[in-house]
């Protein structure tokens, strides 16, 4: 998180023991309004957890995301999903493909390609879609 320039200091990092203590201390951060973002890992998640996550996010205005190692998906409310793949790269470089599985508002697009150079000082990031390499774009600079 320091090297994409996030005050460490900003950070509150929780480890609860049972995933049911993960949800739920998730969900209440989500309500609050002082909270910018939520990042839970999980294997999977049912559709109640789900939902309650998403409306917990609503609430409180507040970017929740869940990231699941389960390859089946399962359900979601979540208003995007995303499947992303690490890629070998350039040295000094972390490249990813993104996969837009499920947008609430149209189609999902075509996959593209995601780069974050090693830079302390800086992280601008670069997409380029997947079949066009030639085509890049500046996408999300820091």
């Amino acid at each position: 998180m320091a090297q994409l320039g996030v005050s460490l200091a900003r950070l509150l990092i929780v480890r609860p023991w049972r995933a049911g203590d993960a949800l739920w201390v998730c969900e209440q951060a989500l309500q609050c309004s002082a909270v910018a973002a939520v990042v839970l890992p999980l294997r999977s998640v049912d559709a109640l957890a789900s939902r309650r996550l998403q409306l917990a996010a609503e609430a409180g205005r507040s970017l929740g995301l869940l990231i699941r190692s389960d390859e089946r998906g399962g359900p979601t409310f979540a208003a995007t999903r995303l499947r992303c793949e690490p890629l070998r790269g350039v040295r000094h470089s972390r490249r990813m493909r993104l996969t837009v599985l499920k947008q609430r508002e149209g189609a999902p697009g075509e996959p593209f390609v995601v780069e974050w150079p090693d830079a302390p000082d800086s992280v601008p990031a670069h997409a380029v879609p997947a079949d066009r390499a030639g085509a890049a774009r500046r996408f999300a600079s820091g």
